[in-house]
């Protein structure tokens, strides 16, 4: 009895991790559509609602309209391709890190202003695992000392957004965004920009 119990757990283990093999490869460059975008606020409503300041009105609108001109939204968004999610529709994906570097130092000082107040239950801010720093900035050393990075809890969320505060000049400039997928099981790496 005991051996005929030993034997069907045996065979469901091994049928399970059959079943649960990791992904040998992950999703390619031109599997993933990444967009960003980078803009001002508009009214100094949206401004309260993003950071979570609709009810608190010790700061007058008045006092929130200097912060909200030197302050920009970076949005990204990602998605798989629709031909991929056909082909494999049960497969899960790791929560992919997004990489925001600012503008070049030498032209304007942005700092890091925070994310929507809502940004807490979907994504975290950090900094990247040694291993993908080793694998992904193999070629890319350019700002990568005063990157952002965000971790959102799900590859199937889509989106997330972060904001910056510059402390100087009016020039706008870009900001360089980086989508990098890591499957730790089987160590690859993927990055986009």
């Amino acid at each position: 009895m005991l051996r005929n119990i030993l034997l069907v757990i045996g065979l469901t283990a091994i049928l399970i991790s059959i079943g649960c093999s990791p992904n040998k490869d992950i999703p390619k460059p031109e599997d993933v559509k990444v967009s960003a975008k980078v803009s001002y606020f508009n009214s100094i409503c949206e401004f309260r609602s993003y950071y979570g300041l609709i009810n608190n009105w010790y700061m007058t609108d008045e006092d929130l309209k200097e912060p909200m001109k030197q302050t920009v939204k970076v949005d990204t968004s990602w998605e798989l391709a629709p031909a991929l999610r056909v082909k494999e529709p049960d497969r899960l994906y790791y929560p992919p890190y997004i990489v925001i570097i600012p503008p070049d130092p030498k032209h304007q000082v942005w700092t890091y202003a925070g994310g929507s107040h809502a940004n807490n239950l979907i994504s975290s801010v950090g900094s990247l695992p040694i291993e993908v720093e080793k694998l992904v900035m193999v070629d890319k050393t350019e700002g990568w000392d005063r990157h952002i990075k965000i971790r959102p809890k799900s590859f199937e969320q889509g989106f997330v957004d972060i904001s910056f505060r510059k402390r100087d000049d009016e020039k706008r400039k870009s900001f360089d965004v980086y989508f990098i997928y890591y499957d730790p099981v089987i160590k690859k790496v993927g990055s986009k920009t």
